[in-house]
């Protein structure tokens, strides 16, 4: 059994990109100094514990995971690097191909990765690609693209909560609260604790007129006032765009509504305001996430 060091990038460079990119994820959340610099800490932390801690390098689905959870702590740029290594050792397949698309698209390399998630499309991992299709379409304002590789994400994948949080997304950015709800309050039941998707929830009855039951969900949800604005001026700016094709039912709000801590990390929209989930920051979901649709 053979075990190395990861000595793929240096231990003070992927210190310096972790601590850029929760520079980025701070400025969101500027009100929140005290937290962002704690998160900003344990993230440095896991990058160093990550750059010494050995690889089992005669384990394919060892290293496979390795990667994984560095995309779920928002360390893409060093995955580039693993990605890299593990095609040079155990090969190219639609699995790692996947994984090195999603590391692409958060880290501002949206054409290659458009190209190999378009490659994808005919493989088992082909409703991913279209997840990872139409948040590249969202992060570019297109919408109409953005929900249609959602729309067949979802028909290729119709349990996953991030591809149908992000499908609810676009269609508000559409002005079709109708056409939003039912993904969303599946995506919400799906996944009663993801905090994106309440978020985009709230932002739902909010573009729909209830807002007592968006002041609800915001209220049982413990959501900041910085978090609030953001999504009241989200609403204004999608509002003005477009009148709403058709009223929605209310929704019921409901103990679960309660339950967890709202923030604003859809993969399509907004920048998180906590630490990652394992998706993107914004669309999310997933990965990224405006109130996105989901971070991977």
């Amino acid at each position: 059994m053979q075990f190395v060091v990861n000595p793929l990038f240096s231990r003070a460079t992927v210190c310096a990109l972790a601590t850029g990119l929760l520079w980025l994820t701070g400025c969101a959340s500027s009100g929140n100094a005290q937290n962002n610099m704690a998160q900003r800490a344990e993230a440095q932390q896991e990058v160093a514990r990550l750059d010494s801690v050995p690889v089992q390098t005669d384990s394919r689905a060892t290293y496979v995971q390795l990667v994984m959870q560095m995309q779920q702590k928002g360390l893409y740029f060093a995955s580039l690097a693993h990605i890299e290594a593990l095609q040079q050792r155990w090969g190219v397949d639609a699995e790692s191909n996947l994984l090195l698309a999603d590391a692409l698209r958060q880290t501002g390399q949206a054409d290659k990765a458009n190209k190999l998630y378009s490659q994808l499309l005919t493989t088992p991992v082909k409703a991913r690609a279209a997840h990872g299709l139409g948040l590249l379409a969202g992060r570019a304002n297109d919408f109409d693209a953005a929900v249609k590789y959602l729309q067949d994400a979802a028909q290729l994948a119709p349990t996953d909560a991030n591809i149908l949080n992000d499908l609810g997304f676009s269609l508000l950015q559409q002005g079709k609260w109708a056409a939003a709800r039912v993904p969303l309050l599946k995506a919400a039941e799906l996944a009663s604790d993801n905090p994106r998707v309440w978020s985009n929830i709230a932002l739902f009855l909010t573009l729909d007129g209830q807002q007592e039951q968006a002041n609800d969900v915001m209220e049982g949800r413990k959501l900041s006032p910085t978090s609030r604005a953001q999504i009241a001026e989200l609403a204004r700016s999608i509002g003005q765009r477009w009148a709403p094709v058709s009223a929605a039912p209310p929704i019921q709000t409901h103990s679960g509504v309660a339950s967890a801590k709202l923030v604003l990390s859809p993969t399509l929209g907004l920048t998180r305001l906590a630490p990652p989930l394992g998706g993107p920051v914004a669309i999310g979901a997933a990965e990224a996430s405006p109130v996105h649709p989901s971070a991977n």
